[in-house]
């Protein structure tokens, strides 16, 4: 028996016109193992970006949902849903629960340039590295963030 899970997660978004920005219910848990994973076990091991200024945070709000093989958990806003499940990246029955995933990026300088982002969860002994890029702006009239791609990653 083993703990293999993937995530389905907002990969690369656009933010322009702002110096924090964060948003929550972005990614969705897979279990695609062949025994119950317990979503109360997530937690961010590492996070870090490569911009001198800005400050990336991963965040995880846990839940006492245990997911069946072959089960998703987690609450997605509109938009994530929009990418991951009406996109068809993932296919499994997702349970909405109160586990999300979310992000803070701080620190941002006016200018337009990327800030390359990852972050390393453990859940239930099942790692898995979400890369995310950020595509800051500041030299348009937008305001705000744009959720532009999606991904979906195994544990090793």
């Amino acid at each position: 028996m083993n703990t293999a899970l993937d995530v389905g997660y907002i990969s690369h978004l656009k933010v322009e016109n702002t110096r924090v920005v964060s948003g929550r219910c972005i990614g969705v848990i897979v279990n695609t193992g062949d025994r119950p994973v317990d979503l109360a076990t997530a937690t961010v091991v590492s996070a870090y970006d490569d911009h001198a200024d800005a400050s990336f945070e991963l965040t995880v709000v846990q839940t006492d949902i245990v997911l069946s093989p072959g089960q998703g958990g987690g609450r997605l806003n509109p938009l994530a849903e929009d990418l991951l499940v009406d996109a068809g990246l993932v296919t499994e029955p997702v349970v909405t629960s109160q586990f999300t995933l979310g992000y803070t990026l701080r620190n941002l300088v006016p200018g337009a340039y990327d800030i390359r982002a990852e972050a390393s969860l453990d859940i239930s002994g099942a790692m898995v590295t979400l890369p995310i890029t950020f595509r800051v702006d500041s030299t348009g009239h937008g305001f705000g963030v744009s959720l532009l791609e999606a991904r979906r990653l195994s544990s090793h």
